[in-house]
């Protein structure tokens, strides 16, 4: 009922909407009730004067946006931030986003890319090392790029260590 959509298109405060939790050192802001303009509302002010506050009373501030691509929320985060994180999940996030995510870090508009790897299944023999390197069996390594382009509509666009690719 009550979160960052509040504070940004109303007059609550920031100790309004941080909701604390039962974990130690964790409180969270939700986002609140859907806005009919979320983009909008990131561009103001407001943003910038609440993460202001929140850097003076926290140590980390992790913003949790929508899966890049689908909306412009996430890249309206970028600017505040100081690493960002891309969640690939085994079996579901398509592999045409990398050289998506890629052509936005060369051009400047995330800093500090990582990529989290979650979900993979044990087992699935997608982790390992050589004499030389270690790394993902998704058909590249690292530091030679991604080679995968847009555009199959096949279950190869996904993540998936069970088929094996070369």
């Amino acid at each position: 009922d009550v979160g960052l959509e509040n504070f940004l298109s109303e007059n609550k405060t920031v100790s309004e909407i941080i909701i604390l939790s039962d974990i130690e050192n964790l409180d969270i802001i939700t986002s609140g009730p859907v806005p009919p303009n979320p983009a909008e509302l990131l561009i103001k002010d407001k943003l910038e004067v609440l993460l202001t506050q929140l850097k003076k009373q926290y140590d980390i501030i992790i913003i949790d946006s929508p899966p890049l691509g689908l909306v412009a929320d996430s890249l309206l985060f970028m600017e505040h931030v100081n690493a960002t994180l891309f969640i690939i999940r085994q079996g579901f996030t398509k592999k045409g986003l990398l050289p998506f995510v890629d052509d936005l870090h060369k051009k400047g508009r995330i800093k500090n890319a990582q990529l989290v790897f979650n979900d993979v299944k044990a087992g699935s023999g997608v982790y390992g090392y050589s004499n030389y390197s270690y790394g993902y069996g998704y058909g590249y390594g690292y530091g030679y790029g991604y080679g995968y382009g847009y555009g199959s509509k096949s279950n190869a666009d996904y993540f998936d260590p069970q088929k094996q690719e070369s």
